[in-house]
């Protein structure tokens, strides 16, 4: 309602008008609301480290979309601790290229159901370049 109307009406009436509306909408089921949640195993993990030295934890199973961390991952022994430094990649694509590993992770299995991965045109070069030698 415009304030023309809530004006016309009084704030009493306008009150009751909302709540009447909003008895009438149907309630969407939880299920159209969001996105079912990745799952993965807490136990895990491996850290990224980036240019700036700031980490990243994140679930190995998504940081195997790329080829080159996959293959470094299946080199660390049983037990040891997966840090990969990134020295060259800047904290912000890195942070874009996690996103698309999880992005990766989630939809692989379910192109129908894709949404479209935004990149910032600023980064776009960048992140190919490094998707590129990831391999992912």
């Amino acid at each position: 309602y415009s304030f023309c109307t809530l004006l016309r009406l009084g704030e009493g009436e306008w009150k009751k008008k909302k709540k009447e509306e909003k008895k009438k909408m149907p309630a969407k089921k939880a299920q159209e609301q969001a996105p079912a949640p990745v799952q993965f195993d807490v136990s895990n993990l491996v850290t990224l480290v980036g240019a700036d030295g700031c980490e990243y934890v994140i679930d190995k199973q998504c940081a195997m979309m790329s080829k080159l961390i996959k293959g470094q991952i299946e080199e660390i022994k049983e037990g040891e601790e997966a840090v990969l430094p990134f020295p060259d990649i800047q904290p912000d694509i890195l942070e874009k290229t996690i996103q698309y590993f999880y992005y990766k992770y989630r939809y692989d299995n379910d192109p129908d159901e894709r949404p479209d991965f935004d990149v910032p045109p600023e980064m776009a070069l960048d992140l190919m370049v490094v998707a590129s030698h990831l391999g992912c």
